[in-house]
């Protein structure tokens, strides 16, 4: 059974992976979002979010009202980083205890699938994130900027 947490919570055991990490851009964060808010439909719980098809995917606007929250409340940094002309998102120290205590509540095997997936969020490039996001829920590419990556049959 999926534990009971907020997005804001979900999104927060996201950005600090398994032991704190690198940030992460708003695609992989949205990404993400999606995916953990996929998994706990399928699991019967409650999605903390709600999608639509946007430009690249996916996309809730909840999603960066609760990033605006995380990092108002100092759970998180919104870094600047050059050449990108958006920010990204990091875990801050008090983040991380919080996320400490969200793992447990969480337990065990949803917190591994969150940091795998923080994993494999890192591991993939932006192009390819994409594909693989508009090849297993082609739905969100309706309204993709990127046709020439979603999948033709």
């Amino acid at each position: 059974m999926a534990p009971e947490l907020t997005g804001r919570e979900w999104l927060l055991l996201l950005l600090g992976g398994r032991d704190g990490c690198a940030p992460l851009d708003p695609i992989r964060l949205m990404k993400g979002a999606f995916l953990v808010t996929e998994a706990l439909g399928k699991a019967g719980a409650v999605r903390p979010y709600t999608f639509r098809p946007y430009h690249y995917g996916p996309f809730s606007r909840e999603v960066y009202h609760d990033l605006d929250a995380l990092v108002a409340e100092g759970l998180a940094e919104r870094l600047y980083l050059p050449p990108a002309a958006y920010p990204s998102y990091c875990i801050s120290p008090a983040g991380s205890r919080r996320a400490e205590s969200l793992r447990t509540r969480a337990g065990s095997s949803w917190s591994d699938y969150v940091a795998a997936l923080r994993e494999w969020l890192d591991g993939r490039s932006f192009a390819d994130l994409l594909r693989v996001i508009y090849r297993h829920y082609p739905q969100y590419a309706t309204a993709t900027v990127l046709p020439h990556l979603v999948a033709q049959p």
